[in-house]
């Protein structure tokens, strides 16, 4: 069945002979430049006006005697000043990078026909194809969560969070 082929065994360019699994560098270097990307558009903090029919306002002053209220966007004065790429978008990103390699995860997704089918094209391939083909996934997502973990965004400090409701004794 073609809808079970790996993109990683064969290239989606139907004239090109070459196969993914054997650029694993490359694919390695592509997934970091994402990840860095979508780390330095958070860290830029564009705000835009959220009325796209009016005004196509962008900035990145932030005026700070109303850091922890909504901004009136300068340009129209009637609308707010959102945040184009906020913390949300920027974990939802990293997490799906985090689960594009994971065959476990992809499999539990399945329903039972596509799985099974899956299964059965995987059977069918030889030990010398799955196993870099595996191979070449875990190094993928090993990769990933390297780079997650050193960004921040996979620790979460329960204590700092929950500290404005602890109180001594």
């Amino acid at each position: 069945d073609k809808t079970c082929v790996s993109p990683f065994l064969r290239c989606t360019n139907v004239n090109c002979s070459s196969q993914p699994i054997d650029h694993v560098s490359y694919l390695r270097n592509r997934l970091t430049l994402m990840i860095n990307k979508a780390i330095r558009r958070y860290y830029q903090n564009w705000l835009r006006c959220d009325d796209d029919t009016c005004c196509a306002f962008r900035t990145r002053q932030t005026p700070l005697g109303i850091l922890h209220k909504r901004h009136t966007c300068t340009s129209c004065g009637k609308s707010e000043l959102i945040t184009e790429y906020d913390d949300r978008q920027l974990n939802l990103q990293l997490r799906f990078l985090k689960q594009l390699f994971n065959l476990d995860t992809y499999k539990n997704s399945l329903n039972r026909t596509k799985l099974e089918q899956i299964d059965t094209y995987l059977k069918s391939l030889s030990v010398d194809l799955t196993r870099p083909l595996y191979k070449t996934m875990n190094e993928l997502q090993v990769h990933i969560d390297r780079i997650v973990q050193k960004s921040g965004y996979a620790e979460v400090c329960i204590s700092s969070l929950f500290a404005q409701f602890y109180f001594n004794t």
